[in-house]
C-alpha cells in the first residue's frame, strides 16, 4: 500500500492547476497557458494507500514571465514531500514566453 514517489508530482501538479486556474485564469488572454519548465521534488516520508493528502502551494519568486512556487504534500499531519517549480506564461497565438500581466503579478503578490 505504498505511495509510489511517481505519484508525487501529479498532486503537486494538481495543487498548481487549482491555483492558477482559480486565480489566475480570469485574468490572462484567451489561449494564453502556464506551462511547466523545471520542478525539483524532495522526499521526506512514505505514504500509504489509501489515505487523504492536502497541497500547500505558495508563491516563491516572480520573474518577467515566469513563477516559481515551493509546494508541500501533508499526509497524515507530515510533510511527505517538499516541491519548487518554475512556470512560464505562454502567449496564445506565438506559444512563446509572454510578459506577465500586471493584474496577474498583482494577485501573485498575494500569494507569497
Amino acid at each position: 500500500k505504498h505511495v509510489n514517489n511517481a505519484v508525487h508530482p501529479g498532486l503537486f501538479t494538481n495543487g498548481r492547476f487549482a491555483l492558477i486556474h482559480g486565480r489566475l485564469g480570469h485574468l490572462t488572454d484567451p489561449g494564453d497557458a502556464f506551462a511547466l519548465v523545471k520542478i525539483t521534488i524532495e522526499y521526506l516520508s512514505e505514504m500509504h494507500y489509501p489515505g487523504e493528502v492536502e497541497v500547500g502551494t505558495l508563491v516563491r519568486r516572480i520573474g518577467n514571465s515566469s513563477v516559481t512556487y515551493g509546494q508541500g504534500i501533508f499526509y497524515n499531519g507530515k510533510c511527505a514531500s517538499v516541491a519548487e517549480s518554475v512556470m512560464v506564461m505562454l502567449d496564445g497565438k506565438t506559444r512563446r514566453p509572454k510578459t506577465l500581466p500586471e493584474a496577474v503579478i498583482a494577485e501573485l503578490e498575494t500569494m507569497r
